[in-house]
């Protein structure tokens, strides 16, 4: 009860949220292939 009560540490998330904002600024860094 304890463990689940308790949220896992934040690591996954800021990990998650980095590869998020670094594939948008390549995507962005990189020409539209539709473009």
């Amino acid at each position: 009860v304890r463990e689940a009560g308790r949220r896992p540490e934040p690591a996954p998330a800021p990990p998650v949220a980095g590869e998020g904002g670094a594939r948008r600024g390549h995507l962005r860094a990189l020409p539209d292939p539709d473009a």
